[in-house]
């Protein structure tokens, strides 16, 4: 699992978290684990930034990505869908106190992202 994190010139405002996909079968894809800014810097381009860069990790070893999300977080949803994610079809249930709660599975296609990042860290070598 990589960790990376965002700060300003006093802490630290958000992180995401990414890794290899944890679900059953999908061995050579990675994962979007979390992602968090926090509430009075949402809106600024962190969470974006943090994407992107969980994204360029996962880019390095992995062809595709995928993130779960609540299904009901509809601003979430937006944000991975203007960050190119579209919906597998996927969903779960999954028990939360005495109810449940619906994720709903985003993926991005990484082969062209990472030929780019490749590029990239070629020519800082």
């Amino acid at each position: 699992m990589d960790v990376l994190v965002a700060c300003d010139s006093e802490s630290v405002v958000g992180f995401v978290s990414v890794g290899r996909c944890a679900d059953p079968g999908v061995t050579s894809a990675g994962e979007v684990w979390d992602l968090w800014v926090r509430p009075g810097q949402r809106s600024r381009g962190y969470g974006g930034a943090l994407l992107a860069a969980g994204l360029d990790v996962l880019a390095k070893t992995c062809p595709v990505a995928v993130v779960w999300v609540l299904a009901a977080n509809s601003r979430g949803r937006a944000f991975y869908e203007r960050a190119g994610a579209v919906p597998t079809g996927l969903s779960r249930i999954q028990p939360i106190g005495e109810g449940t709660m619906t994720d709903v599975r985003y993926g991005w296609d990484l082969r062209s992202r990472h030929s780019w990042v490749a590029e990239l860290h070629s020519g800082l070598e």
